[in-house]
């Protein structure tokens, strides 16, 4: 026993005394055996996910200055390389990418967040027979309008959405829909939005 805790105190006076040595041997280490490191990393993150999980939490929990001065170090240090793949994300997976907006423009307001999922925004398509809420136009892209816009109060859930084409959702903007249609559109037409005619139902 007596043999075990003078290695144990010898190894600790080491590391103390060697530190330099220490972490240029573990990087020298690790260059020379990237994928085997590599590959030991990410099967040691799988089978201790939770834990991991778990103490990052506590972690955060318990040092909050210090895991948000270390975010804005990693986002200043990276910004560029952040904004490129989150604009990438956006582009190839927009109707998560404006959902996940209009929940923050909804909780930034303090309006109220509803969960709004894939098979909620089908039914308010085929309640619409997949066309525009207001110009009546199908077959082009459709966005999630809220018929009473967040910026005036307007709630991010199923019953304050409907589908509407770009150009509609577009000139809406935070408009109320009375304030859209008689003071944006007199007369009731959609020719100014869409280059043409198009009479409102």
């Amino acid at each position: 026993m007596m043999d075990r805790e003078l290695e144990r105190a010898y190894q600790a006076t080491y590391r103390a005394n060697n530190q330099a040595a220490i972490a240029s041997q573990r990087a020298a280490y690790r260059e020379a055996n990237r994928d085997k490191v590599s590959g030991q990393n990410a099967a040691f993150r799988s089978a201790h996910r939770e834990e991991r999980a778990a103490a990052s939490r506590a972690y955060a929990l318990a040092h909050p200055g210090a895991v948000q001065a270390y975010q804005r170090r990693y986002y200043l240090s990276h910004r560029a390389d952040l904004i490129a793949a989150a604009s990438e994300w956006a582009r190839t997976h927009r109707p998560e990418a404006n959902a996940a907006s209009n929940r923050r423009r909804a909780r930034v307001r303090d309006n109220g967040v509803f969960a709004i999922t894939a098979r909620d925004w089908r039914r308010i398509l085929q309640r619409h027979r997949q066309a525009c809420a207001y110009c009546g136009r199908s077959g082009v892209p459709l966005q999630q309008e809220h018929v009473i816009p967040i910026a005036r109060g307007g709630r991010h859930s199923v019953g304050n959405l409907v589908p509407a084409c770009q150009p509609c959702n577009g000139s809406k903007g935070s408009k109320l829909l009375v304030e859209w249609r008689y003071l944006v559109i007199p007369g009731g037409s959609f020719m100014d939005i869409h280059g043409r005619d198009e009479e409102l139902r």
